[in-house]
């Protein structure tokens, strides 16, 4: 094939993915955001290697390029590979966490793949065809969520044929998502989004000829702010809030001697994104008026406040609480594995160990985290002081470097041996004005993605323009090289390069095949999930089987198959099939004694043997002590899960273990003291064992925690009531 068409179609894959990418979900997935467009990061990284080898053997050279961003990329990369050799879990660190995917090491190497590629195959001459594109797909994904806003969400036409916003669980109106999956991913995206279409205003002159574009930027500027500020994302709002006021202040470092005129369109974007800011209803204008209305120390009502969306639920606890016990969590994981980590995205594993009891205390105390909620202890705790001193490099680089080639461009006065003789000089040409205004606003952007990634974590869009971004700034300030190695004479032949063309597609094809697969089996095991929560176990066990069978490495399926295969025995039990409940009882153990020994540090898989042996004890009483075994080795991964505690207790009130079961209730108590629930429960305990002075005790503290409780006002009466005297 000719080599200019293969040019096209990597430059072809990069406008796919900058306009697409953003766009993608599915309906029939089990994760309908990050899941597709992961694997749509696969498939591009899978295809513009192949076709760069294949251009390789075609000019029997190989042309790679050399930027200054080179040393930190790699050692990155080559921390995340040795964290994975270490890990906890390889699996999980090779493709990431079930339901996230992105950050395992495969996606870091797409992301690695595309930034070279994307070096290799921009040009001075296209770049700004791919800034357009960048925009573009910006400015349909932010159209897809402004209805939102106002009650009509396009997903819900797709998918239900009705223009509302009811087919979410989540309150779409109230903190919008679009095709992102969740507010805060899509603030961090139209944060980097906004900078950058900031260039195409900042110190323009605008003329007659030109009305389209002054009319087009400043509203593509407006809508990708009200989007954000829709979002209600406290850490996307802040994150470009600070990238705008650097970028202007670095606008003015390097231009000080402006007119009025120019001043004023300057600081266009920056006014905008404030007075909308001080305008609509999001947590920053909340907190400050909140501020200047204690400031002003008046007694006068300044009528209710609304409410600013920091809270995942109503009367949850603030997210600032949750991320300072997360965070003290990931600390301690990072003092257990100081130097590569627990393993790349094994978060949700080594967290549980260190989970500090502080958490049992928050709203979301039952919730699993697979992320520590800031993207620098997340790498801290996954991967160690290695991979964290790396990722701040490499960041830090990515950010940093272009300024630098900003100042080193820059005319400046030098003084010479004689004081009155100033010789002014520069690194080369200077770089012309729309040059400065790009890498300034590259910069900016990731910087801003950096400050919401304090607050949060990396998603597959804002990932892949972290990659992105660094390489449109090297072809901006024109530091790419090519370094080119020759390839052996034998390549000339013909028949020679189509073998090696011939075993290159084939591999990409099956790896292409292999992605696909991964998806489709998703899908089927999405399906299958939704059949066995309407109950229907014997259809949904075949399609969570047959997804195992396509992807036979994937854990979460044989852990699901598992747990159906107990839930079929219990119920074939019941119906007094007890030959095959046996052989289904067996399949279950089978397959969770394989999970479990494949992976060992995962204990949600031990929470799944536990379901599996506390069913099978209703067939047969002698599965309780297995059932006790899980619970322990549970109970030594997750140290401060009060779940486990109280299954115990449950285990031990079904063995008739009384002195097992006080202890145990006692210890979710400990764990967990604001538990109404298991309060009770050990209420009912000391009842049964005439102990009624306890047993008032508990009630009185379920009282103190909830007034109005009526079990516990029924049962306090009960237990003081006194029989009349005759």
């Amino acid at each position: 094939m000719n080599s200019r068409v293969l040019q096209k179609i990597q430059a072809g894959t990069f406008h796919f993915l900058l306009v697409i990418l953003p766009l993608v979900f599915t309906i029939s997935n089990d994760e309908l955001f990050e899941f597709p467009k992961m694997l749509l990061i696969y498939a591009a990284a899978l295809v513009l290697l192949s076709i760069w080898i294949i251009r390789s053997i075609q000019t029997q050279k190989i042309a790679i390029p050399r930027t200054p961003f080179d040393l930190p990329i790699l050692l990155f990369v080559g921390s995340q590979i040795l964290s994975t050799v270490f890990s906890i879990d390889p699996h999980t660190s090779l493709y990431g966490y079930y339901s996230r995917f992105n950050g395992g090491l495969f996606s870091v190497l797409s992301y690695t793949i595309l930034f070279y590629s994307a070096a290799d195959i921009i040009t001075k001459e296209n770049l700004n065809w791919f800034i357009k594109s960048f925009f573009l797909g910006a400015g349909l994904t932010a159209l897809y969520a402004f209805p939102e806003h106002f009650g009509h969400s396009p997903s819900c036409l797709l998918i239900t044929g009705s223009f509302d916003a009811h087919c979410w669980v989540q309150d779409v109106q109230t903190r919008v998502f679009g095709t992102l999956g969740q507010p805060n991913w899509l603030a961090a995206y139209m944060a980097v989004a906004l900078p950058l279409v900031a260039t195409k205003i900042i110190g323009r002159k605008w003329s007659v000829d030109k009305l389209f574009p002054a009319v087009l930027w400043p509203l593509a500027f407006a809508l990708y702010a009200l989007v954000l500020l829709y979002t209600k994302s406290r850490s996307g709002i802040l994150a470009a809030g600070i990238a705008l006021t650097v970028q202007i202040v670095v606008f003015f470092l390097v231009r000080p001697h402006q007119k009025i005129k120019d001043i004023s369109s300057s600081l266009f974007p920056f006014i905008v994104f404030a007075l909308l800011t001080l305008c609509i209803t999001n947590p920053v204008k909340d907190k400050l008026f909140s501020i200047l209305h204690i400031s002003s120390q008046t007694s006068v009502s300044t009528g209710q406040t609304q409410p600013s969306g920091t809270q995942l639920e109503s009367g949850g606890s603030e997210s600032g609480d949750i991320r300072r016990v997360v965070w003290t969590g990931a600390l301690r994981v990072w003092q257990r594995y100081p130097i590569f980590g627990s393993g790349v995205e094994t978060f949700a594993y080594s967290y549980y160990k260190d989970r500090p009891k502080e958490h049992n205390l928050l709203s979301e105390w039952d919730f699993l985290y697979n992320k520590a909620h800031n993207e620098f202890l997340n790498y801290l705790a996954t991967t160690g002081i290695v991979g964290f001193g790396l990722y701040i490099s490499m960041y830090g680089s990515f950010i940093l470097l272009p300024f630098w080639w900003i100042y080193r461009k820059q005319p400046r006065s030098v003084l010479s041996g004689h004081r009155s003789i100033a010789i002014e000089v520069t690194d080369t040409e200077p770089y012309s004005f729309s040059t400065i205004l790009f890498l300034t606003a590259g910069s900016c952007a990731l910087l801003g993605l950096g400050v919401s990634n304090f607050f949060g974590f990396s998603t597959v869009v804002v990932s892949f323009l972290t990659f992105f971004l660094p390489a449109l700034t090297v072809i901006s300030a024109n530091k790419k090289r090519i370094l080119t190695i020759h390839l052996p004479t034998l390549l000339k032949d013909t028949w020679v390069q189509r073998i090696f063309i011939g075993i290159v597609l084939f591999c990409t094809l099956s790896s292409l095949f292999s992605v696909f697969s991964m998806w489709d089996a998703d899908r089927i095991y999405a399906k299958g999930k939704g059949l066995l929560d309407q109950s229907e176990l014997q259809s949904g066990a075949l399609l969570i089987q047959e997804a195992a069978k396509r992807v036979p490495n994937e854990p979460v399926y044989e852990d699901k198959l598992s747990a159906t295969a107990a839930e079929l025995s219990y119920a074939l039990s019941a119906s007094a099939d007890s030959t095959s409940a046996a052989a289904l009882a067996q399949t279950a153990i089978d397959h969770s004694d394989a999970v479990i020994t494949a992976h060992p540090a995962n204990v949600n898989f031990y929470k799944t043997r536990v379901h599996i042996f506390t069913l099978l004890a209703q067939i047969s009483p002698v599965f309780y002590d297995e059932a006790t075994k899980a619970l322990l080795a549970a109970l030594d991964l997750s140290p401060t899960d009060p779940k486990l505690t109280h299954n115990l207790a449950f285990i031990a009130k079904a063995q008739g273990k009384t002195a097992d079961q006080e202890k145990y209730l006692k210890e979710t108590l400990e764990l967990r003291p604001i538990d109404i629930s298991t309060r009770l429960e050990l209420g009912a305990f000391y009842e049964e064992q005439k102990r009624i002075d306890d047993a008032k005790t508990q009630y009185q503290a379920v009282l103190q925690l909830d007034p109005e409780n009526a079990s516990a006002k029924t049962r306090i009466a009960s237990i003081s009531a006194v029989p009349k005297k005759k």
